[in-house]
């Protein structure tokens, strides 16, 4: 099977003959002559910039119109080496047309792992893969690779970095998640859809959030579709962002329109602007105005609840330390950029 790229910048596929199921076979012939890829960006919120875009897989061909019902398609005609083949090579053409220093997101179905290019220093992807983060779905079992660690530790020894799709999605985000160990996790839009109606979700993407960062992981929170759903995931910690708010996917890579970027939250909530120094003084004020409402002896009370008085005496230690803190002079900024990130920028290390 041979691939090439037309002057019209079309993904063509030179198929084999057709097999058992003719009817597929013909309409995967025509989704394949039509194939194209578009791209969608992800932003850093507290930069106010993209820093990455995704690489999408789209078709003319209206029988397979929806990615997934393309590479279903792949699945049953045993097709999804040479369509992985195809969409990484269109990658890699259109890297240099890519704003500088951004990174682009390209997905990897688990089949693909097999694939022996995958691999390969001289593929055209392997070239540009310090550039690349190979975003992988387990749509299909990575369970049937008994050597899914040395497999993504040989792809990280060509420079690609590894990103685990639809985390939150269930058991298997989560399975690939602990057993890929990535450098970056995608929380599915099912948990961003609507997110600031629902604290359920909110409790839950603040700990996901949380346990990447003591993990040096970064998060990226896709399907973004609202302002609101915007300043909820900024106010829990996710920094990140990518969805049809910011831009829909485009054949050029597109931008991010000003209007976007409004400071409506950062005005409310005092930052970015702030400093450890002026967090402090506001925690204490906070601290003394509690203390001031509590009383200083404890009131009977069931076992296991605490009351008003051992309220207070945890305040008052808290208190004691905020004032300690105050006292020294070696407090950090908390401008966006100014606290170091665990893990290296999507970016600029490229």
């Amino acid at each position: 099977m041979s691939t090439n790229t037309g002057e019209s910048g079309v993904l063509a596929l030179d198929m084999p003959a057709p097999g058992p199921d003719p009817v597929l076979e013909r309409a995967f012939r025509r989704a394949m002559d039509g194939l194209y890829l578009v791209f969608q960006p992800i932003v850093s919120w507290t930069e106010r910039e993209i820093v990455a875009y995704e690489a999408l897989v789209r078709t003319c061909e209206p029988e397979l119109a929806r990615p997934d019902l393309l590479f279903s398609a792949a699945e049953r005609l045993d097709m999804i080496i040479p369509v992985g083949r195809r969409i990484r090579r269109g990658v890699a053409q259109l890297v240099s047309t890519a704003p500088e220093r951004v990174a682009l997101f390209v997905n990897v179905h688990g089949g693909e792992l097999a694939d022996p290019d995958l691999y390969d220093p001289a593929s055209p992807l392997s070239r540009v893969a310090h550039r690349i983060v190979l975003e992988i779905t387990e749509r299909w079992s990575l369970d049937r690779f008994h050597d899914i660690g040395e497999r993504i530790s040989a792809l990280r020894d060509l420079g690609f970095r590894v990103a685990v799709d639809d985390l939150g999605a269930g058991y298997a985000g989560l399975t690939s998640f602990a057993r890929l160990r990535p450098e970056v996790v995608k929380l599915d839009m099912s948990l961003i859809r609507g997110v600031d109606q629902d604290p359920t979700r909110q409790h839950l993407i603040r700990s996901l959030n949380g346990a990447c960062r003591d993990l040096g992981i970064r998060v990226v929170a896709e399907g973004v579709e609202t302002k609101e759903e915007r300043d909820t995931l900024v106010a829990l910690g996710s920094n990140l962002l990518q969805g049809y708010l910011f831009s829909k996917p485009a054949r050029a890579f597109p931008v991010v329109e000003t209007s976007v970027w409004d400071a409506d939250y950062t005005q409310v909530k005092g930052w970015p602007a702030r400093t450890a120094q002026a967090e402090l003084l506001e925690l204490r004020d906070a601290l003394n105005a509690l203390l001031g409402t509590l009383p200083t002896e404890p009131a009977v009370r069931a076992p296991s609840i605490a009351t008003a008085g051992e309220v207070a005496a945890l305040g008052r230690r808290a208190l004691r330390s905020v004032e300690a803190l105050l006292a020294t002079n070696n407090l950090p900024s908390l401008e966006p950029g100014a606290l170091s990130l665990p893990a290296p920028k999507l970016a600029r290390t490229a």
